[in-house]
């Protein structure tokens, strides 16, 4: 009998993994959805404009789908396990891109100004979503820190420089473009309507617009990597 029931609990368990990953598999399949079809409308209007042509947009792409994905090596008879960050293809992205740097807000506007700015908004946001839907409390460490880092970064980079960086580039209107990444960031984060979190994934539609808005507005990066990472170390806690 108590074997019988450790299988079931293993099959629940197993279950539950597969329905995780699913979800995840989910929104990321719509953010790619999303993000093929800026780099579409990003080629006919570069065409139209007799512009670049902008292929290096594939990096950008390719990096989503690859996000994540882990595999092993072996170095010196050591075996390693990694896990490809979103921040990778963004960042190379950028460098390829380095000379028009400032159009993806990769700028020294008054930086360390636009942090402090961001810190206080992501604390204020966070105690907002925290008073409406109560998050459990987690105890931080320095994997969870590096692990925040790593996502934040990954996250600004795709949604607030590059994406919100092409669409105001190609002369959007400034509220559309914010409205546009901030939707298509929330699709990435869409796996909460399976868990019934609706307040959660509408605290992160208001991340991407406040995030964007700040972004756009002092046209520099920094505002929003602190406003993001205060924001989920905050719920955290």
């Amino acid at each position: 009998m108590a074997k019988h029931f450790n299988l079931r609990g293993r099959c629940g368990q197993l279950n539950g993994e597969h329905l995780v990953n699913n979800m995840l598999f989910s929104s990321r399949v719509l953010v790619f959805i999303a993000v093929t079809f800026i780099w579409v409308f990003l080629s006919v209007f570069a065409t139209l404009n007799q512009r670049k042509f902008p292929w290096d947009f594939l990096i950008i792409i390719i990096g989503i789908l690859v996000d994540g994905y882990k595999f092993s090596i072996s170095l010196l008879f050591i075996q390693m396990n990694i896990s490809i960050p979103l921040w990778l293809p963004c960042i190379t992205y950028l460098l390829i891109n380095f000379r028009q740097r400032a159009k993806y807000y990769i700028t020294s506007n008054s930086w360390l100004l636009n942090l402090i700015v961001g810190v206080v908004i992501g604390i204020l946001l966070s105690m907002v979503v925290e008073k409406l839907s109560p998050s459990n409390n987690y105890t931080i460490n320095a994997t969870m820190v590096f692990y925040q880092i790593s996502t934040v970064l990954g996250e600004e980079l795709l949604f607030r420089s590059i994406l919100l960086g092409n669409l105001q580039y190609v002369q959007l209107f400034s509220r559309v473009g914010i409205a546009i990444q901030a939707f298509i960031f929330t699709l990435g984060h869409s796996s909460l309507i399976f868990n019934g979190q609706w307040i959660a994934l509408f605290g992160i539609f208001l991340l991407g617009l406040s995030s964007g808005w700040l972004t756009a507005k002092n046209k520099n990066i920094m505002g929003a990597i602190g406003l993001h990472f205060t924001y989920n170390i905050s719920l955290l806690l």
